[in-house]
């Protein structure tokens, strides 16, 4: 496809997940960031303590405004479908729902995070999960 791929990863990261869930997740999104990347995509972890966080980013055009907005707005509930765009955020939604089934001792869920502020100048897709 022409796109070059980094890994930004600690060799000694180790977190307890989900492989089969989370893996579903880096799949659709790492498909995506292929479909609108213009030529890199990169993908990292990072930890602390208390989370770790999963970032696939690209350097593409990143998420129309309109649908940043309504998943910002809407992070509880879907209310909009814009099937006209080739865009139901169905993922997004489903994405939502396995980060926050990983939960730690006092209940807390993970959460994912969309954004335009890619290192790479297009969106940033995280999911982010507690210990």
């Amino acid at each position: 496809l022409g796109i070059s791929l980094e890994v930004c990863c600690p060799e000694d990261l180790i977190w307890y997940f989900d492989r089969n869930l989370i893996s579903i997740i880096l799949d659709e999104t790492l498909n995506n960031a292929s479909r609108y990347a213009r030529d890199k995509v990169k993908i990292s972890a990072t930890s602390t303590a208390s989370q770790m966080t999963l970032s696939i980013e690209d350097n593409g055009p990143g998420y129309p405004e309109p649908f940043l907005s309504t998943f910002m707005k809407n992070t509880s509930k879907m209310k909009k479908i814009h099937f006209n765009r080739n865009r139901t955020g169905l993922g997004i939604y489903f994405a939502k729902i396995i980060a926050e089934s990983h939960t730690d001792k006092s209940g807390n869920g993970g959460k994912i995070h969309l954004s335009n502020d890619s290192s790479l100048g297009g969106s940033k897709f995280s999911i982010i999960l507690p210990a």
